[in-house]
């Protein structure tokens, strides 16, 4: 499966710099299509028609995979190791929005199977707590309380935080 924000990671400048050449070749493409169409030769004015919106949508998605970048805030394991825990920003910059993500893993056949449990944009803060070895608790200080998905074996709760004392913590901090 084709997975943008890794390679968005590792490649993000040459993505970006080959998105920004696909965005100039498309317009470009486009009025050398019109041009060959209009000299009556359509054979070479239908690739480049058929090519320019290729070349456009291939530049977009160079460019939006190139600004993503993901941060692991918090990478919590249960207290006996059967789960881990971990909440990630992910910041697309100017092409898309700050979104944080909470996810319960599992063993897999190879490696952890991560599950998303909470996706949220709003603002505030969240902390990840386990409780005991099946229980998972995340706190935070949302406007509304959350839908928590379930992961088979893992038993996930929302708790608000208690009032503020002092400024909001930081958006990379596990603490309420």
């Amino acid at each position: 499966m084709f997975d943008n924000e890794v390679i968005g990671a590792r490649y993000g400048v040459v993505f970006g710099i080959v998105g920004l050449l696909f965005a100039v070749l498309s317009p470009v493409a486009l009025i050398g299509g019109l041009v060959y169409l209009y000299k009556k030769r359509k054979d070479r004015g239908l690739k480049l028609l058929v090519g320019a919106p290729l070349l456009f949508a291939l530049a977009y998605l160079m460019i939006q995979a190139g600004c993503i970048r993901r941060t692991v805030v918090v990478d919590l394991s249960s207290p006996q190791n059967s789960f881990r825990a971990r909440t990630v920003v992910r910041n697309s910059g100017g092409m898309g929005s700050l979104m944080r993500t909470v996810e319960v893993a599992k063993p897999g056949f190879v490696g952890w199977k991560w599950n998303n449990v909470l996706t949220t944009s709003a603002v505030g803060v969240i902390e990840l707590a386990w409780e005991d070895d099946m229980t998972l608790v995340v706190k935070g200080r949302l406007d509304t309380v959350p839908v928590l998905s379930a992961v088979e074996g893992v038993r996930v709760r929302y708790e608000a935080c208690g009032p503020a004392t002092g400024p909001a913590p930081a958006l990379f901090v596990n603490h309420c």
